[in-house]
């Protein structure tokens, strides 16, 4: 059996504690790194969801806005109608005020 000395055990009991340790910092390395990742799969698992239901609240509007959309253009030409006509009408009531007034063309 070889012969040890002190010297030589206790240096290689220090290197052993020095690995333990690094082992176990390692450990709780590991451990955090994995609750990290378990935080961001659940994270990310919840922004999934959440994208779900924006994705359908913007399908609903897409649905209300096309629906909307031809009644909106109806209104437009009807106002710009209607603006014209308040214009002929408003020379037509001019004209006919002053002829009224005994101005003849």
């Amino acid at each position: 059996m070889p012969n040890f000395s002190d010297q030589a055990i206790q240096a290689l009991i220090t290197t052993v504690e020095a690995t333990n340790n690094s082992v176990q910092e390692l450990s709780k390395s590991v451990k955090a790194l994995v609750g990290s990742e378990n935080q961001r799969l659940v994270k990310d698992e919840h922004q999934k969801e959440l994208n779900k239901k924006q994705e359908s609240i913007n399908e609903k509007n897409r649905q209300e806005w096309l629906e909307i959309r031809d009644t909106i253009n109806r209104s437009k030409r009807l106002h710009k109608t209607l603006d014209s006509v308040k214009v002929k009408l408003a020379a037509g009531l001019a004209i006919a005020i002053i002829a009224a007034a005994g101005y003849k063309f």
